[in-house]
């Protein structure tokens, strides 16, 4: 018989008042929310999990309970699950690198 691979189901959130992207996994276990800054407070961390369970992203058990270990929600600060974004970054290097140039004298009006 194969094996089931614990895939999580992934949710991502932004919030753009926080400056902050969030991405939700729903393990068997556990849920674990990985946050890209820490700039949510513990009363903040509490209703946003249990908000994911009202809508039904997490299981319903995890909507009145504490956020901790404990209780098989973990919040971490990571980044790397983000996507990176090379090519806006790189036009804007060259822009940079072409009104540098262009203020030096080193290129026509």
């Amino acid at each position: 018989m194969p094996s089931v691979s614990a895939s999580p189901r992934c949710h991502d959130f932004g919030f753009p008042l926080l400056d902050t992207r969030v991405r939700v996994e729903d393990f068997p276990g556990g849920v674990l929310v990985r946050a890209s800054r820490n700039s949510f407070s513990e009363r903040q961390k509490e209703q946003f999990v249990a908000w994911l369970a009202a809508e039904g992203f997490i299981p319903g058990e995890y909507r009145w309970l504490p956020v901790g270990r404990a209780r098989g929600v973990r919040w971490v600060i990571d980044v790397s699950w983000m996507p990176q974004a090379p090519g806006p970054l790189r036009r804007a290097w060259r822009r940079l690198r072409w009104l540098f140039c262009r203020r030096q004298g080193r290129l026509g009006a």
